[in-house]
């Protein structure tokens, strides 16, 4: 990075922001998208439908041959819920799961927590966590830092046809993100209210 342009901003107050900084499922998805995007190169789509369920982050390989499900979590009872949902009784049943791994995203004061149950009941779902300290985008430090606490093991051999069917639904959802994000670019409220 230009050192003149990381000269702009005070290291501490960064840190002090993000450390008092309040976080929603939101800035969690937020962050992982441009982590995962931008420093580890994969591709991203958010609220993928599958089956039942909507997940909340899926990230796919440049060749599309493996698919990761992230699940965002934002409180104790949030993250406990999310084990009476039908996935985890599928997976469990050895029901086809198109997902080669599960994590669990939550922030630093509940990852304690989440390792210590996802350990003692012996889950093969990983946890990730966004640390306090800055990854750099465009010259910016608006992006944490996203920390692996616990990897997760492979969950699926799907067969060719389940991988074709979910990559044309993450490719669709990705399609629709940006698409809808061109719209509310260029017809915001004040647009369409002029319009009426």
């Amino acid at each position: 990075m230009n050192y003149k342009v990381a000269q702009k901003y005070d290291a501490n107050k960064v840190i002090n922001y993000l450390k008092n900084e309040k976080m929603t499922s939101t800035r969690i998805k937020d962050c992982l998208f441009s982590f995962y995007r931008f420093e580890k190169g994969m591709f991203v789509a958010s609220e993928v439908p599958f089956r039942f369920n909507i997940s909340d982050i899926v990230l796919a390989n440049k060749d599309f041959t493996q698919f990761i499900e992230i699940e965002i979590k934002i409180s104790k009872a949030d993250f406990l819920n999310d084990f009476k949902k039908q996935k985890y009784q599928e997976e469990k049943l050895g029901i086809e799961y198109p997902f080669h791994k599960f994590y669990f995203c939550v922030s630093l004061d509940l990852k304690d927590f989440c390792l210590q149950y996802l350990t003692e009941n012996n889950l093969p779902y990983g946890l990730l966590t966004l640390d306090n300290y800055p990854v750099w985008l465009n010259n910016k430090p608006l992006m944490r830092n996203i920390l692996t606490i616990k990897k997760a093991k492979k969950m699926t051999n799907e067969s060719v046809e389940a991988k074709q069917r979910f990559t044309s639904a993450f490719l669709k959802r990705i399609t629709s993100e940006l698409a809808n994000l061109h719209e509310q670019k260029y017809f915001d409220d004040s647009i369409l209210d002029n319009l009426k």
